[in-house]
């Protein structure tokens, strides 16, 4: 079983976490799986709440942002009876 631990953001190039919200944490750990199976960086607040971002690459922030969307897009397909609320980006602990 995976604990949350503290939770570290890092910011490479700009690249913003965004916080993703998940009804079960079975479903959670399960979106966190195909998420890091992308190679995108996962890291879970709480049971249900994740916070994931692309693998830094040299595009823009809206590029980031529409790339995990696309991710999340084909895991519901996968898991229809799943809801997924994305929050929006993760909170800036810097500043």
């Amino acid at each position: 079983m995976k604990t949350c631990g503290v939770l570290r953001r890092v910011r490479v190039k700009g690249l913003r976490r965004m916080r993703i919200e998940l009804t079960t944490r079975a479903a959670a750990d399960a979106l966190a799986d195909y998420l890091r199976h992308c190679e995108c960086s996962v890291a879970l607040v709480d049971e249900r709440t994740l916070e994931a971002s692309p693998r830094p690459r040299s595009q823009s922030l809206l590029e980031q942002r529409i790339e995990l969307e696309a991710y999340l897009r084909v895991w519901k397909v996968m898991h229809a009876d799943e809801r997924i609320t994305l929050i929006g980006p993760a909170a800036d602990s810097t500043q």
